[in-house]
């Protein structure tokens, strides 16, 4: 019984002795016995306290993949998700910035003819400009015109209206939203049939969806009209 207990006390010693062996050279490499190998310069760094020194060779772990090429293609694919994120922002921008120059468009003409006015008044922009032109081709509305002041310019819209004092817009309501856009290709359905009209902005510019069957574009749907 002696005997066994001091083979089992001297197997402790050994194996202490062992263990003392294996961190001195643990610490030589680099890294403590009990830790995980480091796997970056930055934990080496931390580990050993360089403090922005060169890393000793041998403390430099050669699996670690992070080359230079490596390094800056993560730095690549960094920036280009910025890019594509400034590139989403601004085309948001414009779209809300679109949005509500068509909504205010079609709101003054809507309650103009509500109110059964003989013209109304919206502020100038191109957009604006291309719808007019294109109601005036459909018989929507009788004319327009372009109207510069010393403050801004501004477009003068004569409405139509039918022998018995109706408006002739009997409905123009937006389709496409910043919160929804709606998008059609050239196989667009016909509004009711073909007795009202959808208006797109496409490659081809504002045109409708007649146009856009006939032409094989497709676009944005901006408003209906009948």
């Amino acid at each position: 019984m002696g005997g066994r207990g001091l083979l089992s006390k001297m197997q402790r010693s050994k194996s202490k002795d062992q263990k003392k062996k294996e961190a001195a050279a643990a610490r030589e490499k680099g890294w403590k016995a009990e830790d995980a190998r480091p796997k970056t310069k930055k934990e080496l760094e931390r580990k050993h306290k360089f403090d922005g020194e060169k890393i000793p060779e041998k403390y430099v772990d050669k699996t670690t993949p992070k080359t230079d090429k490596a390094i800056q293609e993560i730095i690549h694919i960094g920036r280009k998700s910025v890019f594509a994120q400034e590139k989403y922002n601004r085309e948001l921008k414009e779209a809300k910035k679109k949005a509500k120059i068509i909504a205010d468009y079609i709101t003054r003409i809507r309650n103009a003819g509500r109110a059964k006015n003989k013209t109304t008044d919206i502020p100038y922009s191109k957009l604006r400009e291309n719808l007019s032109q294109l109601l005036v081709e459909k018989g929507y509305i009788k004319s327009f015109t372009v109207i510069s002041t010393e403050k801004f310019p501004f477009l003068r819209i004569d409405l139509k209206y039918t022998a018995q004092g109706d408006p002739a817009i009997k409905e123009i309501t937006r389709v496409s939203k910043p919160g929804r856009r709606v998008y059609d290709g050239k196989d667009i359905k016909k509004y009711l049939g073909g007795l009202g009209l959808y208006i797109l902005s496409s490659s081809k510019g504002v045109i409708t969806d007649k146009e856009a069957r006939a032409q094989g574009v497709g676009g944005e749907i901006l408003f209906r009209i009948y």
